[in-house]
């Protein structure tokens, strides 16, 4: 398993040739992929009401991870490192970053600037 963030469904959505996306790629190599609750959270905030649709059907291909305490712990702990090296990102990015520290597994994303701070 592998944890997408929002920047691999994006490009998957844009790109009218889907075979050609980082998000095929990966379908092709893990047996299932999973998303954190935050990434559905900010397709559907920037999602059109017509695109609606497109996205619930790809989320019931997806296991989707809760924001629970485990979760918030873990986004708690990076937080703080960041502040402390003044190296922060936004709170999506921690968040998601956090959910797939919380269950061991790695994180597949186009934004590497944001993530790579993630330890």
């Amino acid at each position: 398993m592998i944890i997408i963030d929002t920047s691999v469904l994006i490009e998957y959505f844009r790109k009218k040739d889907k075979t050609r996306t980082f998000f095929y790629e990966l379908s092709g190599k893990y047996a299932e992929i999973g998303i954190s609750v935050i990434t559905k959270y900010e397709i559907f905030v920037g999602s059109k009401d017509l695109q609606d649709d497109f996205w619930h059907s790809l989320f019931t291909e997806l296991k989707v991870f809760h924001f629970t305490d485990k979760e918030m712990f873990e986004a708690v702990s990076i937080q703080k490192s960041l502040l402390k090296a003044n190296m922060m990102i936004g709170f999506g990015d921690i968040a998601i970053g956090a959910t797939a520290k919380a269950h061991n597994q790695a994180i597949a994303t186009m934004n590497v600037k944001h993530f790579e701070r993630i330890n």
